[in-house]
């Protein structure tokens, strides 16, 4: 059963979900990496979701969980990476372009923001949540939430020009855990 649920959303979502993975990484190599690392966590488990939609409601979750957990890592490895590597090691700086143009201004604006501000950013504008949602989600304050997400409008807006301001609810949000 779950062979066919995990056969027919990659063969009818595999875009969409790479594409959700792009727009929380801003780099395609890690977006795959994310993306099949969720799925393989989803149907791994002894009770996998039953249907397409509930399972790529399910992946999209822990693309976010697994997003968090890799920046962190990243952060903690960018620290320490100098340690590691040889005196005289440089990047390559002829790396097969990707084929996500890099030129593109909306990408580059992506880039500017932090990952907790584009997870944010991205479940608003794209998994359509509340602040509250969202809050209750990653286990954050929901007035952190509308912070990040302001100033995730405020630094694409400098990049992009002004564009339609997001509806923030506003409310004060009482036992948001």
């Amino acid at each position: 059963m779950w062979r066919r649920t995990v056969s027919e959303l990659l063969r009818q979502r595999e875009r969409a979900l790479l594409g959700y993975a792009y727009l929380l990484s801003c780099d395609e190599e890690t977006a795959a990496r994310l993306a099949e690392r969720a799925t393989v966590t989803v149907f791994s488990r002894l009770r996998s979701p039953r249907g397409t939609a509930k399972a790529e409601t399910v992946i999209r979750r822990v693309l976010v969980s697994d997003y968090l957990g890799h920046e962190g890592r990243r952060r903690r490895w960018a620290a320490a990476r100098q340690f590691a590597r040889p005196h005289d090691w440089t990047p390559d700086r002829h790396a097969e372009r990707s084929r996500f143009s890099m030129d593109d201004p909306t990408i580059a604006a992506l880039r500017t923001l932090s990952p907790h501000e584009r997870v944010c950013l991205v479940l608003h504008v794209i998994d359509d949540l509340e602040v509250r949602d969202i809050a209750l989600l990653l286990g954050a304050p929901p007035d952190r939430v509308r912070f990040a997400l302001r100033e995730a409008v405020s630094r694409l807006e400098g990049h992009l020009g002004r564009f339609e301001a997001l509806e923030l609810d506003t409310a004060p949000v009482a036992n948001w855990r």
